[in-house]
């Protein structure tokens, strides 16, 4: 064959391979349940390059109840990131819901970076745009049907369609939420995934699992900076905490109007009758305990808490300037603070973004109380007194998240989180699990698990961001070991496209195969030419 007819073949496969990415779109709508594809326009980076070659969001027809297959069903939100067809695929559940203004963006997770994978990410069910059409946050139907197997098989069917079109190997991970939901989707689903990868993965003791704020007022950060570091800190807080108690003339209500924006205080993200309602001073100081959670978690910097504490106040002027940097400090870490746009705030207006989170807290998924005894004590050393009441510290995020009548008919069940715990010392699938010391959720992780060598723990020092990428150098390369073995059959090619001018001086991408067949095709014009 002449180097004539080669060139000719090879541009015939330049041509079949550039059209891959836009067929893909067509083989997602010829996917059974998709409803529709939407076709997401990325933001470049400052050099003009986007994170995939095509990005879409796609619609697929669930049932609300997976015992009943063939009855009601809702539409689940799967945003898609396309690299190839024989890439790696990394399919992610945050927990939550996703977000509108986060698609254009560079939201690759960790895998996704490291194996320039296919970016499969979940909305959960009854989150966001993912919820059935009669669901009420006040009425309990439909509610019983959020669970995490139902959850699970949404994953599993998704996934199981998407196998049709994509070649290659498969990692499933989370963060978070997401990252107790991998563990829980590998209990149900071992073999869907060459490798389950949970990051900051809680494991709690019920609703109110007392091991998390016991941790952040008395040990946490030990493991991180050491003892005498990690108390300077909590103490910062403590410190903080106490302050916003001796000031709470001038920012409580200040608080109340930001969080309020004028409506009166109960009628929308209170869910307790009016002859239970707590006072806005127990929100209040709700709001201030919870406010070390949020420090630890998010790494925030000590520092700047410290530097305002100690601001001037001998003047009028200087105490003002103090008490309005304690007021946006404490509205910057709130609980109550919501970052979500307008637009995804209007998508949403049945059911509160979080409601969803709080039923599974006390239905299988377990979360952390409420703890007052170590600020108040500290505020009573400074002749201060704390207003919520010890008795009332039980229940409190129940009676205050979730509506009555609903709340009526939950009660939290343990065989979920008893099984996976006995899951993680049996289990056959490879899952790597990566925690970071000074987050409080490692406080409530898995147990170490040091009898299963399919489960290998990794702890970094760092929050709740912890990745792969912070772990020590021994680690890192321990845990990397571990991916390359499981996913390493279709990524070789893939981090290395081949480039060539085509004819009419533009270049062709390939990778995986299209890579493979283009370089056994140069290699044979090469010898010809020889």
């Amino acid at each position: 064959m002449s180097v004539k007819k080669f060139l000719l073949a090879f541009l015939f496969l330049c041509v079949t391979f550039q059209a891959e990415a836009a067929n893909f779109r067509d083989e997602l709508l010829r996917l059974e349940g998709v409803v529709s594809v939407d076709v997401i326009t990325q933001s470049p980076d400052k050099d003009g390059n986007v994170p995939f070659k095509e990005k879409y969001i796609a619609w697929f027809s669930q049932p609300i109840d997976w015992k009943n297959p063939s009855g009601d069903k809702f539409l689940q939100r799967v945003e898609i990131g396309y690299q190839g067809i024989d890439n790696v695929n990394v399919a992610y559940v945050g927990g939550y819901n996703l977000r509108n203004s986060d698609f254009p963006k560079d939201d690759r997770v960790e895998l996704v970076r490291m194996y320039n994978a296919n970016f499969i990410s979940f909305e959960y069910r009854y989150y966001g745009l993912s919820m059935p059409e009669r669901l009420s946050d006040d009425v309990p139907a439909l509610w019983e049907h959020l669970t995490n197997k139902n959850a699970a098989n949404d994953f599993h069917s998704v996934m199981e369609k998407l196998r049709g079109i994509l070649s290659g190997n498969w990692a499933f991970t989370g963060i978070s939420k997401g990252g107790q939901t991998t563990n829980i989707f590998a209990y149900y689903y071992p073999n869907d995934a060459d490798v389950y990868v949970p990051y900051v993965a809680p494991l709690c003791y019920g609703p109110e699992d007392m091991r998390l704020p016991e941790a952040v007022f008395t040990s946490i950060g030990n493991e991180r900076y050491g003892e005498s570091k990690a108390k300077q800190y909590r103490d910062i807080i403590m410190k903080y905490l106490v302050e916003m108690i001796r000031e709470r003339k001038y920012i409580q209500p200040r608080y109340y109007k930001l969080i309020s924006d004028d409506v009166p205080y109960g009628s929308e993200d209170m869910y307790i009758s009016a002859d239970d309602m707590p006072s806005f001073d127990v929100r209040y100081e709700a709001e201030l305990v919870d406010i070390p959670v949020s420090m630890w978690q998010y790494d925030k910097n000590f520092a700047s808490f410290d530097e305002v504490l100690n601001m001037p106040k001998s003047t009028s002027s200087d105490k003002e300037a103090y008490l309005r940097e304690m007021l946006r400090l404490l509205r910057e870490n709130d609980s109550a603070s919501d970052t979500g746009s307008d637009e995804e705030k209007s998508q949403t207006p049945r059911v509160r973004k979080d409601y969803a989170y709080q039923v599974q807290v006390h239905k299988e998924n377990g979360a952390y109380g409420i703890m007052l005894k170590y600020f108040r004590e500290a505020a009573r050393k400074e002749g201060l007194t704390i207003k919520f009441k010890e008795e009332d510290e039980p229940g409190y995020y129940s009676r205050t998240e979730i509506k009555p009548n609903l709340l009526a008919t939950l009660s939290y069940d343990s065989t979920l989180s008893d099984n996976i715990r006995r899951w993680s010392h049996t289990t056959e699938s490879k899952v790597i699990m990566i925690y970071g010391n000074s987050d409080p959720w490692y406080f409530v992780r898995m147990e170490d698990v040091t009898d299963n060598p399919n489960v290998r723990v990794f702890v970094a020092d760092y929050g709740h961001g912890a990745e792969i990428s912070m772990l020590s150098s021994e680690d890192k390369a321990a845990a990397t070991e571990i991916l390359n073995a499981q996913l390493q059959t279709n990524t070789k090619e893939n981090p290395q496209e081949l480039r060539v001018l085509n004819s009419s001086g533009g270049n062709c991408s390939f990778t995986g195969t299209g890579a493979l067949m283009l370089s056994v095709l140069l290699m044979f014009i090469r010898r010809k030419k020889s």
